[in-house]
């Protein structure tokens, strides 16, 4: 940043006073001196300290400052008046800077997941953390190796999260109204004290079915469907989570999910029910892994996440096996099945990848708009990549597509559904003591039987 220059540019950019702006030039190059030494530590919320002084961010770097690139992540709940022109602001921020990835705006909020240079990532923090409404933001920055998303998307947004219902009439911008977040050396330390008075902790996976297969906490049941915005805000609560249902009374609710945002949410709306002692685990499992390290008595497997390297602490195994075979998966990455009609998100061994050609079953290997094999696992790029002049109305979205794509999953979904369920009964690990159908057919529905999507 480069002193009376950039203030004259934040001053004419976004309007806010040139005191405001010097004091944030020169605490900006304060941290970049001082974050050197912070490898390690994970980023603090901003508060009182136990001396009485006031605490900012922390900036955690997970590899050496050589690194060029950095994800980030970050989220804060706030009521926003005029999302459009806050969305604007960040919008000519970003639009000369090498960024990419997620960034929602809603008027309860940001939430936001990106990547790229470290130096335009750690800019555009620094610019959100200076909105008077972002006051006190909360982010982790980790090292990565060149772009983790394939581009870049600023949307408005009706709510943050994808949940049944939406959000909008949720509380979730006060915090008396959500869970009590604990830091991860207390979130341990309550799940052991559980486990040493004999009682099985109630901890609920507020995530995508496919996130626990990569990794869970110990003890944790699978989600109830593969889908987060599937999960039940109304009736059916305590048959997605039957733990809620075991739990005695006054017993602690432990609710974690990737980084924070969705127990956040989550929690409101059981309170709302009328569920109390619920507590979230801060910052998510990312923030309890950078804290707590390999940590193998109350972790298992490794972290999935929605960018392209699609799993943190690669070198552990996956907490499930491979879908094939059942065996270890490592690196723990998923794959999409190549039959783009099916398109389905699974854990799958370097092995049967090539076994499979990158497919979900061998009826899967016979579809007609199959693309080509994933040598190293991944995400597929979009549909119209994969045609040529031979084939090109073959890969056109139409009506006769979508029938296709409707019938094809119709035929997979329940065939899935008893093959997951059959590895976790398996590993002694089944949600609910439901039986599943021994047969599949096209109009058979079941609680489990919504197939994956993701990519």
């Amino acid at each position: 940043m480069g002193g009376e220059e950039d203030v004259k540019r934040w001053v004419n950019l976004w309007g806010i006073g040139e005191a405001r702006c010097v004091e944030t030039v020169a605490a900006a190059k304060a941290m970049r001196a001082f974050a050197p030494r912070l490898v390690g530590h994970p980023c603090a919320r901003e508060g009182r300290g136990v001396d009485g002084t006031r605490t900012r961010n922390v900036r955690f770097r997970c590899t050496a400052e050589r690194e060029e690139y950095a994800v980030v992540n970050f989220y804060h709940l706030v009521d926003l008046e005029d999302v459009s022109q806050e969305a604007e602001l960040h919008r000519r921020f970003c639009e000369k800077r090498d960024l990419r990835g997620r960034i929602y705006l809603s008027p309860q909020g940001i939430n936001a997941q990106f990547g790229g240079k470290k130096e335009d990532a750690l800019d555009y923090a620094d610019f959100v953390e200076s909105r008077p409404s972002f006051r006190g933001l909360r982010y982790s920055v980790e090292g990565c190796e060149g772009h983790a998303f394939p581009r870049l998307a600023i949307r408005e947004k009706e709510w943050l999260i994808p949940l049944q219902g939406g959000t909008m009439d949720l509380p979730v911008t006060d915090p008396s109204r959500r869970a009590t977040p604990l830091s991860p050396s207390e979130w341990k330390r309550m799940i052991q004290h559980q486990e040493r008075d004999g009682r099985k902790p109630v901890l609920l996976d507020v995530r995508n079915g496919y996130e626990w297969d990569a990794g869970h906490f110990r003890g944790a049941s699978r989600p109830f469907v593969d889908v987060f915005r599937e999960t039940p805000t109304t009736e059916g609560i305590e048959e997605a989570f039957p733990e809620l249902k075991e739990a005695e009374e006054g017993q602690p609710i432990l609710m974690y999910c990737t980084g924070g945002i969705r127990c956040d949410i989550y929690s409101t709306m059981l309170k709302q029910q009328g569920f109390d002692h619920l507590y979230t685990l801060e910052g998510g499992i990312a923030n309890y892994l950078r804290d707590q390290g390999d940590d193998e008595e109350v972790w298992n497997g490794s972290l999935y996440v929605f960018d392209q390297r699609l799993a943190t602490y690669r070198d552990k195994p996956a907490a499930t096996g491979c879908h094939h075979c059942g065996g270890p998966v490592v690196p723990a990455t998923h794959i999409n099945c190549a039959n783009a009609d099916c398109n389905w998100h699974f854990l799958c061994c370097r092995e049967c990848r090539e076994k499979f050609h990158s497919c979900c079953s061998t009826e899967c290997t016979h579809a007609d708009r199959l693309r080509p094999a994933l040598e190293r696992g991944g995400r597929y790029e979009r549909l119209h990549e994969y045609a040529d002049d031979s084939s090109e109305d073959r890969w056109q979205r139409g009506e006769g597509t979508r029938r296709r794509r409707r019938q094809w999953r119709a035929r997979l979904r329940l065939r899935r559904a008893q093959k997951v369920a059959d590895q976790l009964h398996g590993l002694g690990l089944s949600p609910s003591g439901e039986s599943f159908p021994s047969k599949v057919g096209d109009q058979e529905t079941s609680a489990y039987s919504t197939g994956t999507r993701h990519g």
